[in-house]
């Protein structure tokens, strides 16, 4: 499920790449917080701090409440850094299962 949701997110930016409107880009800021919301909480139960802390800084990034002000030349150079980024984390993080503590 991990891998399709990274998929998802992928293909949300490349999405907010093609000219849209503000409402459209608008509801894919949404989408992507809950997106980021699932896979944060996926990464904290496999207990992988790094991507949780990385999952976390994008729904900062993307929550669309207060927007932070970029033109819209950086935002395609942010979804195209961040796609790169979620393609990397889905062929290079390996599967980590928690192992309980034995007493």
């Amino acid at each position: 499920m991990e891998r399709i949701l990274k998929l998802g997110v992928v293909a949300i930016f490349l999405l907010c790449l093609l000219p849209m409107s503000k409402e459209l880009f608008e509801f894919t800021r949404f989408i992507l917080i809950v997106l980021f919301g699932i896979l944060a909480y996926t990464e904290h139960l496999n207990a992988n701090i790094k991507l949780f802390g990385f999952y976390l800084a994008m729904i900062v990034l993307f929550q669309p409440f207060i927007p932070i002000p970029l033109d819209k030349m950086m935002w395609n150079v942010v979804h195209l850094v961040l796609a790169v980024a979620v393609l990397g984390s889905l062929f290079l993080v390996k599967k980590q299962k928690v192992q309980p503590i034995e007493e």
